[in-house]
């Protein structure tokens, strides 16, 4: 069979450029394919570590058995009822939502001063819900440090949510020994997700966020 010969000539300088050129393509949207399909809300959360350094050594850190059974309290606390927070958590135990040594274990005087607080008033006429779930899209940048604007799928579990007539209360439950100043630094990113996300699915204003440290029973609106 005849041999096929091939002449390298000018003509392949174009074919090279070409190859170049395709190879040393830059996607122009490599940011966005960097990008988790969905977030937590407390992985997106950022802070400036060395801001949050005022703590209260008056008394140990809290732990987290403590902040479970505090939570669990305001998880069933009724904040319609005349009942005060003692009587609801005797009818806790009596229930079964809570034994007589886990109650033993949590300062009840600071849970209900922190229930009773200015920043927690206001809560009458509201429609309750307890452990309110959402899934909503956000833009990356709003969360994430890169100037994407794709959408991600945030996640997250609001501890109170308070819906009125044309307005809604977050409220957020923590157990911390960190004072006030240093716990709104440290989660004000979070309540600001949560009242996103709120204002988006609902399409309803968030006029009160409200941060409730049931370890040293204040309340902080942020």
């Amino acid at each position: 069979a005849p041999t096929r010969k091939v002449i390298i000539g000018q003509s392949e300088k174009s074919i090279v450029d070409n190859l170049k050129k395709t190879f040393s393509y830059q996607y122009p949207y490599s940011l966005d394919t960097l990008l988790p399909l969905k977030m937590g809300v407390t992985s997106a959360i950022t802070y400036d570590v060395e801001n949050v350094v005022h703590m209260l050594f008056d008394e140990p850190t809290p732990d987290v058995e403590r902040g479970v059974i505090a939570h669990s309290i305001l998880e069933n606390f009724n904040f319609n009822s005349s009942d005060n927070l003692v009587l609801q958590v005797g009818a806790m135990v009596y229930r079964g939502i809570l034994t007589s040594e886990q109650v033993d274990k949590v300062n009840l005087t600071r849970i209900e001063n922190a229930i009773s607080s200015d920043a927690m008033k206001g809560l009458s006429g509201y429609k309750l819900y307890r452990e309110k779930q959402f899934l909503v899209n956000i833009e990356a940048n709003r969360i994430l440090d890169t100037e994407s604007q794709e959408n991600v799928l945030l996640q997250g579990v609001i501890d109170l949510l308070a819906i009125g007539k044309d307005n809604a209360i977050i409220v957020d439950y923590k157990y911390s020994s960190l004072d006030k100043n240093s716990l709104k630094i440290k989660y004000s990113k979070q309540l600001e997700l949560y009242a996103y996300a709120v204002s988006k699915v609902l399409n309803i204003k968030v006029d009160k966020r409200v941060l409730v440290n049931l370890f040293t029973g204040e309340s902080i609106e942020v």
